[in-house]
């Protein structure tokens, strides 16, 4: 079925976009849940995204993206878990360049969610902090807000290849005296007290 509408897509994206809600009910099914499934409907939903249903195709990505962190990644489900959010990320990457101004409602739930992991679930983690910092240097407005947040949750990252990223962030974005106090004060809170065992 998702690969005769993403062939009527070519021809009838128009009419598609009206039915977002219900391309993207077929995800909200557990039971009928794959990555294949997923892939192709996140693609789908990318394509097919417009000023008409961006509300709700936002709305859509925050439930997936708490829905994401919860899923079980030990064992045999860690790698299907983890291509799963890649792709959340991947078409959340797509729709924030299409539609700029959809970066807020996005960055929250991402670094809530999905910079805590680690071990095998390191890669999603890593994927959104290089996002991020993408975000940071193209759209320098949303510059203030990301260094609060990830000052905030610095302490929560787990993965030492996203803690780097993430203080480099800190560092390169810290321009006024207040936020250069506010790195220190974040660095010398998640380093603990001297001498360093």
């Amino acid at each position: 079925m998702l690969d005769h509408l993403i062939e009527l897509r070519k021809r009838y994206s128009k009419v598609l976009e009206d039915y977002m809600i219900d391309i993207l009910s077929v995800m909200r099914d557990d039971t009928a849940i794959s990555n294949e499934i997923s892939q192709k409907v996140l693609e789908l939903t990318t394509a097919l995204v417009s000023p008409r249903n961006i509300k709700e195709v936002i709305l859509f990505l925050e439930k997936e993206i708490s829905r994401a962190r919860k899923m079980e990644d030990s064992g045999n489900n860690a790698n299907a878990t983890n291509a799963y959010r890649y792709l959340l990320i991947k078409s959340i990457n797509q729709i924030t360049q299409a539609y700029p101004e959809t970066i807020p409602a996005m960055l929250s739930p991402l670094i809530e969610n999905f910079l805590r992991f680690e071990g095998k679930s390191t890669f999603p983690s890593l994927e959104t902090i290089l996002f991020i910092r993408e975000i940071i240097e193209v759209h320098s407005e949303h510059k203030i807000s990301i260094f609060n947040k990830i000052c905030a949750i610095f302490s929560e990252i787990k993965s030492h290849l996203v803690i780097r990223v993430a203080l480099w962030i800190i560092g390169e974005y810290a321009a006024t005296q207040t936020e250069v106090a506010q790195a220190f004060a974040t660095i010398k809170r998640n380093i603990g007290s001297l001498p360093i065992y």
